[in-house]
């Protein structure tokens, strides 16, 4: 896979967690309110029917991910699998506001979780939102190679590609951001 690994402020360990938490914030609310992913349903519900998953294990789930509009959907295509959400750095206010909201069909593992090492007694479909283009190329052939030697079905959805007229809306992000936050829940100063 050809691609450029741009830094991203979020990911860096100096960077203060309260700006870690709102990126992770933003971008849940900007994936749930889009229902960008909301079109995967049926690959998911094929990809969960292929391996004879029982749960779908989500890595890197930021704030919840796309899941508290997705979780219905998979729903009405008669999957019902349990999601349960996990991260490098767990967000653990913004997971445990998704599993409150989603009534306890989301759950989420409260330790950082290694897309890399998951560990052996965490199974499932595991699915990336957006999340994959935050490993380099030898993290992401790893977890891949992970997921392999495991026996564990994976499923990546990032729309992640450099293209020129992204640029402009790259540029306007922070007034993006400026205008959401309010709508962002849970609300932290």
């Amino acid at each position: 896979m050809k691609r450029i690994h741009f830094l991203e402020i979020g990911d860096e360990p100096w960077c203060p967690r309260g700006i870690r938490r709102g990126v992770t914030d933003y971008c849940r609310f900007v994936t749930e309110h889009s229902c960008l992913f909301n079109a995967v349903a049926p690959l998911l519900g094929d990809a969960i029917r292929k391996t004879g998953a029982h749960r779908i294990l989500d890595i890197g789930s930021g704030a919840g991910g796309p899941w508290l509009r997705l979780l219905p959907v998979l729903r009405k295509q008669g999957v019902d699998a349990p999601v349960c959400l996990t991260d490098h750095d767990p967000n653990i206010e913004a997971l445990e506001w998704a599993r409150k909201r989603s009534g306890g069909a989301l759950t989420y593992h409260p330790e950082p979780v290694d897309a890399v090492k998951v560990p052996a007694e965490m199974t499932g479909l595991r699915t990336m939102f957006q999340a994959f283009h935050h490993l380099r190329p030898d993290q992401a052939r790893a977890a891949l190679a992970d997921a392999a030697a495991k026996g564990q079905g994976v499923a990546v959805f990032d729309g992640t590609r450099p293209a020129w007229w992204l640029w402009p809306l790259v540029l306007i992000m922070p007034l993006r951001v400026l205008l959401a936050t309010p709508f962002i829940l849970p609300f932290r100063w």
